[in-house]
């Protein structure tokens, strides 16, 4: 589950990608207004290993590393 705060209404997308950059998955996407967002991720069907997810607002960007453990 991610949690994090949009500080004002925005186009919001999250995104999880693998080592080499290739997207996996969109968690979420569209307008969002401001608060906290809160989307729950399956991991189903995904390897034990690292992967990276990124949430986009009009100007704010945040990667972050994540690991899968079977």
């Amino acid at each position: 589950m991610f949690f994090r705060s949009v500080a004002r209404p925005a186009d919001v997308r999250l995104e999880v990608f693998g080592l080499l950059g290739k997207r996996i998955r969109v968690l979420d996407r569209g307008f969002k207004s401001g608060g906290k967002l809160t989307v729950r991720f399956d991991a189903t069907g995904l390897a034990t290993g690292v992967y990276f997810y990124t949430l986009r607002t009009g100007d704010f960007s945040l990667t972050k590393k994540m690991v899968v453990l079977r």
